[in-house]
């Protein structure tokens, strides 16, 4: 067979493996048809295909070498050269070099690739942290059609702007864009405008619970979100206080993956938790953050959770036991609860504390007026102190109330506690004015 036939057949060959997805023959039989002597018509085409051959399996130091040469001998006649070459460019941290490729891409005014210029264009300006430019490039792709970057158009906005703003530039995409977007890069676009509805909060502005679930359903509707919505619409549930539709949502979650041991998530069953817990479900609860902890062991949240559970059912040993785990994770509020409900003694004695209410009864006698200002001083405090009313919510005793007081400064005995009891007033914190009782007859 002549030189130049024989070039050609492993042109040939090479095209078809390519396309079969067979890079690494492909490369084999692009470098035999280029050894060869492969006429100049299709020795371009070569070093083109065989560079993406190689770009396919991350061997970027040899694509660059073909793409430059292919380049100098003149190219393929077709933008794609510079969109591979941008490409490489890109992911060998070259970026003004990457940037100037993808421009001569788009200087070539061939419409069917300028989307995927524009997107690679906008990685560009991502790797060199300009976000305004990478927003921008990202939109004009999603403009010429292409959708693949609308989950990072959706992060560079977010980076860059304020939640507020990024809400508006998020609906404006949906608005001009969203007759023409596949399913699931519109419930992308509403995954990312629930979460910058629920996560608001961040930016000293006021969440907007229920307009971040209505976001996430519409984003769950495409199976491509579907797992990651229900999760956030769960967590957006929980914060909202509907603890029946976070239950619903977690479970969904959990079921789902209840055949592939590698796919639980820890979180999934520490959220349940909190939402049993909010419901006053604390046995179940009780049993998910177990299920957590067998996940993860190494987060205080979770043992953190477990404790205010125990302490819940008067399992005050285990509660501390908890707490003492959840501090040595680095829980910082775990080690106000294990002072505040005195576990360095009730550990050390390997029992409950004793209830000290008979003891507070036999000196009701001997109540003053330094005591019932202590008290009134103690409420003052509570309207004033976020902390101490989470603390005074997992109260479930007049011991552990007495305990907290003191913890925080103020004598209080548990009989003058009683006898105040129930405690009723109003506070003022950041989820505004609510009505605080505290109950311990």
């Amino acid at each position: 067979m002549a030189i130049g036939n024989r070039a050609a057949e492993a042109f040939e060959l090479a095209n078809s493996s390519r396309h079969e997805g067979n890079c690494e023959e492909a490369i084999r039989q692009y470098t035999e048809a280029i050894e060869l002597g492969i006429s100049n018509i299709y020795l371009n085409l070569a070093l083109y295909y065989r560079a993406v051959c190689r770009l396919s399996l991350g061997y970027e130091d040899k694509a660059i070498v073909d793409l430059e040469e292919c380049e100098k001998r003149g190219g393929i006649d077709d933008a794609l050269l510079y969109n591979s070459l941008g490409v490489c460019l890109l992911r060998l941290g070259r970026l003004v070099e990457a940037k100037v490729a993808l421009e001569k891409g788009l200087e070539r005014k061939e419409k069917h690739r300028n989307g995927e210029l524009l997107s690679n264009l906008g990685y560009v300006y991502e790797a060199l942290g300009q976000l305004e430019d990478a927003a921008a490039s990202f939109w004009g792709a999603m403009d010429h059609d292409y959708f693949d970057c609308t989950e990072d158009f959706c992060r560079a906005v977010i980076s860059k702007a304020d939640l507020n703003q990024s809400i508006k530039l998020l609906g404006g995409i949906i608005q001009e864009l969203g007759k023409n977007m596949p399913a699931s890069k519109l419930a992308d676009v509403h995954f990312w405008i629930g979460t910058c509805m629920f996560n608001i909060e961040n930016m000293n502005e006021n969440p907007n619970y229920n307009q971040a679930i209505a976001e996430f359903e519409l984003a769950a509707n495409d199976t491509s979100n579907l797992a990651r919505s229900v999760r956030s619409r769960g967590i957006a549930n929980l914060f909202a206080d509907n603890f029946k539709a976070a239950i619903n949502d977690f479970t969904d979650i959990i079921e789902a993956n209840c055949g592939a041991e590698e796919e639980r998530d820890a979180n999934d069953y520490y959220y349940r938790a909190k939402a049993l817990a909010g419901a006053d479900q604390y046995l179940s609860s009780l049993k998910d953050i177990e299920v957590a902890i067998s996940l993860n062991d190494q987060s205080g949240q979770y043992f953190f959770l477990k404790g205010c559970l125990l302490h819940k059912i008067q399992r005050e040993a285990h509660a501390c036991e908890a707490w003492k785990a959840a501090i040595d994770l680095g829980h910082k509020q775990a080690l106000d609860f294990f002072e505040s409900y005195g576990c360095s003694q009730v550990l050390d004695s390997g029992k409950r504390s004793e209830d000290l209410t008979s003891h507070g009864a036999s000196s009701s006698n001997n109540l003053n007026d330094e005591k019932s200002e202590q008290l009134k001083a103690f409420i003052a405090a509570i309207s004033e102190d976020d902390d101490l009313q989470e603390c005074l919510e997992w109260a479930s005793s007049v011991i552990s109330v007495v305990r907290i007081a003191k913890r925080h400064g103020f004598i209080i005995t548990p009989a003058e506690l009683l006898a105040a009891s129930p405690i009723s007033f109003f506070v003022t914190n950041k989820e505004g004015i609510r009505h605080f009782i505290i109950d311990v007859r």
